[in-house]
């Protein structure tokens, strides 16, 4: 009951009076706790040229957790003023550990109007990370603040909304200073930190970049508190990995870097399409950020049977802790259970694998004065495959030796899946390379996939102009291994080996892809059965099923699964009774 007496009351007792009791009720510290509750001129934060003074701040064992700013009935909404006290808290004057409170509420006379929680969040278009807050529902009781700070014998557990909001860009913050934005480097320490944290547990505070963060003792408290927090062990570790990978894909895009991820939906329908087995060897050999050995995860395939390479350190971390994540791995089973290597996807593997699945790079030329080992690449792989003792090309391209590394890394009666740019299919420049994978494997799909959907802002490798932006137009390419590679062969190809029929399909719109992967992908089964197609055949969702028109899907596609109710036209698909008849200059004779 707000009274003609409360209305009258100096500020500094309005706050004693009327807002300390009413936090009281919900656990928190009483007046006279000074070492828990500071009130009012007890802490300054300089805004500008005024020296601001919070009304409340609640405390545990030396550092704040939670600011008030209190107003009476009527007045401005004291929200912005509260977020900017947060913002500009002076940690290291007036906190043990030099953190700042990740909580503040505002009050409207004798009611808790707001109970809010920062939250740092990636701005998509700038690539900025930029401060911003969550309202909660309800007040936090002081009991359940401890709990969610971490403040108690029985950790929070991890979710998707912990991860994103408390640990993701809470760290990626402490590696930024003022006006940077979230580059490749940043994005590399952020990922750097959390695998340190999953592999070295119990000593992680002794290893780069948090030991780079020495001068900054602050920040690095902020990382350690986000990552101590919560219960990694008792949680959904499939749901959080879910979330990393669709913060990678965000921060990469945002990043803007030169590279792409392949689409969530084009990696789950290229892993449908090779119709994994739970025992299948699978290998990508430029495995980026993990995508495809996700995907061969939440198939069913055990860990050791998933090999995964890549040179640089930005995606081979973030690969490894998304698979890390996925299966719940810490400290030595992170290496004992994910076969991950750091070094040239192209150089010779051990054995061969049951699947290829890989997006590999597309520059059009193998960038040797960066990784200085053409030498090396060319003992395993050719450089003139049609044996006429000249080299095929003065500088060759990356896909020119990704082609032959696919080919080569898979059995015989394997399969193959990779991505392509669609000039592959019809450049005289490659008809040496076709020749050679027409020599060594059946085609079974060609797939063309329409432009933008590499992630509008990510810039990519092109293999005609260097860098462009990801507008490229890509095809998947799927093919079985039918004969071992005989290295100085040549590429003379038998005839008889190319009477097979190809199954094509192109999706020229974006729109509504994931519904139109899985029409392309119910027609390819059936092709695969009758061996021809039927372009009449409407695929009706079940009753009662209202999917959205564009899902993020959680699950791999799988055959059973609905149509959207809102059915789009079907992909044009085609058929050809042999290679070189069906596409103009395709594995010409």
């Amino acid at each position: 009951m707000w009274t003609d007496e409360d209305k009258k009351r100096p500020e500094i007792s309005f706050v004693i009076h009327n807002i300390i009791p009413l936090f009281e009720k919900l656990g928190y510290p009483k007046a006279g706790d000074s070492e828990n509750l500071k009130i009012q001129s007890d802490i300054k934060i300089q805004m500008g040229s005024e020296t601001k003074y919070p009304d409340l701040v609640y405390y545990y064992r030396g550092d704040p957790i939670l600011l008030i700013e209190a107003k009476r009935p009527n007045k401005p909404d004291p929200t912005n003023q509260a977020f900017s006290y947060i913002r500009l808290f002076p940690s290291e004057k007036y906190s043990k550990n030099k953190v700042r409170p990740k909580y503040f509420a505002c009050t409207d006379g004798p009611f808790i109007s707001k109970f809010c929680k920062y939250t740092p969040t990636l701005n998509e278009n700038t690539g900025d990370i930029e401060d911003n807050f969550l309202e909660l529902k309800e007040p936090l009781t002081y009991q359940q603040l401890l709990e969610e700070l971490g403040f108690t014998d029985t950790k929070p557990e991890l979710t998707p909304n912990n991860f994103y909001q408390d640990i993701f860009y809470n760290i990626a913050k402490c590696f930024l200073n003022k006006g940077d934005k979230l580059e490749s480097k940043y994005i590399l320490k952020t990922v750097l930190q959390i695998y340190n944290y999953l592999r070295y547990r119990n000593n992680f505070t002794n290893y780069q970049p948090y030991i780079d963060l020495s001068e900054k003792p602050d920040r690095q408290q902020e990382i350690y508190r986000a990552l101590t927090t919560f219960d990694w062990v008792n949680c959904d570790h499939k749901s959080i990995a879910e979330e990393f990978r669709n913060i990678i894909i965000r921060a990469f895009q945002a990043g803007k870097l030169n590279q792409y991820i392949t689409p969530i939906e084009v990696v789950k329908f290229m892993a449908n399409l090779v119709d994994l087995k739970t025992d299948n060897s699978v290998l990508d050999f430029e495995c980026g950020s993990g995508g495809f050995l996700f995907a061969a995860l939440q198939n069913g395939i055990s860990p050791e049977n998933i090999t995964g390479v890549d040179l640089d350190e930005l995606p081979y971390y973030s690969a490894k802790v998304l698979l890390a994540l996925h299966l719940g791995a810490f400290e030595k089973d992170i290496d004992n259970k994910i076969k991950i290597e750091k070094r040239n996807g192209l150089l010779n593997f051990d054995k061969q694998f049951d699947v290829v699945l890989s997006n590999p790079s597309g520059s059009s030329k193998y960038p040797d004065e960066e990784h200085n080992d053409l030498q090396k690449v060319i003992k395993d792989l050719e450089i003139d495959l049609d044996n006429n003792g000249k080299n095929d090309s003065t500088v060759p391209s990356e896909y020119y030796f990704s082609i032959q590394r696919a080919i080569k890394s898979c059995k015989v009666g394997g399969k193959i899946a990779i991505l392509l740019p669609e000039g592959f299919f019809s450049n005289s420049s490659d008809t040496k390379l076709r020749n050679y994978v027409a020599k060594y494997c059946r085609v079974s799909a060609l797939i063309s996939l329409p432009r933008g959907i590499f992630y509008k802002g990510s810039d990519t490798k092109t293999i005609n102009s260097g860098k462009q932006q990801s507008n490229q137009k890509m095809s998947i390419l799927l093919a079985q291994k039918k004969l071992e590679v005989e290295p100085n062969s040549g590429i003379e190809l038998d005839n008889n080996l190319l009477n097979n029929n190809v199954f094509l399909a192109s999706i020229s719109e974006s729109d509504n892809l994931e519904n139109k992967l899985k029409i392309t992908l119910d027609e390819y089964r059936n092709w695969q059965v009758e061996d021809s197609l039927d372009l009449s055949k409407k695929v009706e969702p079940k009753r009662g099923t209202i999917l959205p028109k564009k899902p993020i899907q959680q699950e791999l596609i799988k055959k059973e699964l609905p149509l959207f109710k809102e059915q789009e036209e079907n992909p044009k698909t085609n058929i050809v009774t042999r290679i070189s008849k069906g596409l103009e200059n395709l594995f010409k004779n």
